[in-house]
């Protein structure tokens, strides 16, 4: 072959050489790049440019757009980088949305709060001696720096028209690619969530970078008038909006306490079994529950029954507006009921006779972050539950009281009579004065006994005066303030009292509907347990709820046999007339009672119900 001559060779690697530079100057040149339209730009992600400002506890503080073309920065890219909504972690944002538009939202983990370190592969290591990497390892390595990122919307306000129907549900799209940053539902690459009542969840794990996500507001009939209003909240650490899927037994957190014909008393179920936590929730600031209410026939509720803002803006009865508190509901903390531990508790009027309503409770904001930071668990800060239903009387002279300052376990309805008690505070009062009344009483021949005298001198080895004390008031709590049921109950174990005097509304009962009672159930249909009761309060025919048997027995068992309680036995007959057995369906007994009867305890349900006497004070009937 012939050799190449060394000048020859020289020559042809310059000639090269300044023709590639020739070339590279000419794309540096400005009047180069602005020859070039928009279509003609090479191609690069729509936001490369996007820059996240946060302050120093990770929230976002504003948005900036740095474009790649500084001649381009008012283009559209840039305009569309602008309408971006950057969310900061557990940071809440509220908005409002046109039918027929989408909103843009970003959110990044690289300045949150680093996860333990996790195990890191050697990578070095391995390539040094030959080896490849273990898949298997770097795939746990990318599992460990994983972040799950919990995304939620709630809807505050939607479009309305004159009926009843709703307008179209929302969508959640959520982008799966993280150089996606205007996910919309005609996209493959997106996960999409339907709204449904008000409220959408979706979850998406990321190990760094940007999550984009969107909502789209479809278009609505030209009847709807008025825009979405939404908050809309991401979180590394749990569902800031949650609803709570009922469970398999139908377990509800909320149970109806007593009823009337315009009011209810409804209250939640133990929020803690520990002492500690209960000594706690008792002493912190502020409540754990609200509550909202309607009619279960109204639609107002519909497209909203999960979402925490809007149930304050469509419910009828609220107790929270605004997220702040309503004079609607008397809310409080209280412990009485079963094992004494800590429940929330709600009075509220303003409901018709013979309704159903639904009641839909919601574990507010403050009380839920604090258990979040102290445990770490996913439970989200704003909890929805599931639907309570209930439904009041028909008639007007029963009333529910509650928190009386003696008799503090009463928390039911009560023969009234409106005309003489306009207010519950006032009719609370006066049957707890009537109880401290005969309580003085009792405690008068107590002074009687050697309460501190020697255990050997003592009246039982077994019980104390302080016993006496406490199963004497549970009785008679019980049994001085009646629970009231309507006429048109069909409790077995309600009977008719007073049957002989007025209505509060100049009516009476059928004379002979009232002389077939007399010969079928005996007189104790005509009159109230106690007189002061037909002639105080004056509350016409209604029906009493029995007490529990065992409140008298648990009496005989903690007092002195000199002070001479007895109580009925089932065979007797004027039993019926006084008191009712637990085991044979429904009667009455103080909200807290605990019976110990044959070693074993008897623990008092959530059902509580009504009164009775024995012969040492009251008429049996």
């Amino acid at each position: 072959m012939p050799r190449i001559p060394l000048q020859t060779r020289a020559s042809a690697s310059a000639g090269t050489s300044m023709m590639l530079s020739l070339i590279y100057l000419a794309l540096l040149l400005p009047s180069f790049v602005l020859s070039l339209g928009i279509e003609d730009a090479p191609k690069t992600a729509a936001l490369d440019g996007l820059i996240i400002d946060r302050d120093v506890a990770g929230r976002s503080a504003e948005v900036l757009y740095e474009p790649q073309f500084v001649s381009f920065e008012r283009t559209l890219i840039a305009r569309q980088a602008e309408n971006i909504k950057v969310l900061g972690n557990n940071s809440p944002q509220r908005f409002s949305m046109d039918p027929a538009s989408i909103a843009f939202f970003a959110f990044s983990v690289d300045g949150l709060t680093p996860r333990a370190a996790p195990f890191e592969p050697d990578l070095e290591s391995a390539s040094s001696v030959g080896q490849s990497p273990n898949p298997l390892i770097e795939d746990l390595f990318k599992r460990q720096t994983e972040r799950t990122v919990f995304i939620s919307a709630n809807v505050c306000r939607h479009p309305e028209r004159n009926t009843d129907d709703q307008p179209p549900a929302l969508h959640l799209i959520v982008s799966s690619d993280p150089d996606d940053q205007f996910p919309n539902s005609t996209k493959a690459t997106t996960q999409n969530v339907i709204f449904f009542e008000g409220s959408a969840m979706q979850s998406i794990s990321i190990s760094s970078g940007t999550v984009y996500f969107s909502i789209e507001a479809p278009p609505v009939p030209d009847d709807f008038k008025g825009e979405w209003n939404l908050e809309v909240a991401v979180s590394d650490d749990g569902w800031y909006h949650s609803y709570v899927e009922e469970s398999g037994e139908g377990n509800g957190m909320l149970w109806a306490a007593d009823v009337d014909g315009g009011s209810a008393l409804l209250m939640t179920k133990n929020l803690t079994e520990s002492r500690v936590e209960a000594s706690v929730l008792m002493t912190t600031p502020g409540l754990p529950f609200t509550l909202f209410v309607d009619a279960s026939q109204s639609r107002s509720l519909d497209g909203v029954r999960r979402s925490f803002c809007g149930l304050q803006n469509y419910a009828g009865i609220a107790s929270t507006k605004n997220d702040k508190p309503t004079e609607q509901m008397l809310m409080s903390m209280t412990t009485r009921g079963l094992g004494n531990f800590p429940k929330q508790q709600f009075w509220f009027g303003g409901l018709n006779s013979s309704t159903k309503y639904t009641g839909i409770l919601v574990k507010s904001k403050t009380s839920v972050l604090a258990k979040r930071q102290n445990t770490g668990a996913n439970t989200g800060v704003i909890q929805v539950f599931p639907e309570f239903q209930f439904q009041t009387t028909e008639g007007d002279n029963c009333r529910v009281i509650t928190d009386l300052e003696f008799c503090n376990e009463v928390e039911y309805a009560v023969p009234t009579n409106s005309n003489k008690f306009s207010n519950t505070s006032a009719l609370a009062k006066a049957y707890d004065d009537f109880a401290k009344t005969m309580y003085a009483n009792f405690e008068k021949a107590m002074q009687q006994v050697p309460c501190e005298a020697p255990v050997t001198a003592r009246y039982s080895l077994a019980r104390t005066c302080d016993d006496c004390k406490v199963a004497y008031k549970n009785w008679l709590c019980t049994v001085a303030i009646p629970r009231c049921e309507d006429l048109s109950s069909t409790n077995a174990n309600a009977l008719i009292r007073n049957a002989q005097q007025e209505f509060p509304n100049g009516t009476k009962l059928d004379e002979s509907f009232v002389n077939n009672l007399r010969e079928t159930e005996g007189p104790g249909v005509l009159f109230s347990r106690h007189s002061w009761i037909d002639e105080v309060i004056a509350p016409g025919p209604y029906k009493e709820i029995l007490p529990c048997d065992d409140l008298c027995y648990q009496i005989v068992q903690s007092c002195p046999a000199s002070m001479g309680f007895k109580c009925p036995v089932p065979e007797d007959d004027n039993f019926k007339f006084s008191y009712a057995q637990r085991s044979e369906g429904t009667c009455n007994f103080p909200i807290s009672a605990t019976f110990v009867s044959g070693g074993k305890t008897v623990v008092a349900s959530g059902m509580v119900l009504i009164a009775a006497l024995t012969a040492s004070c009251f008429n049996y009937f």
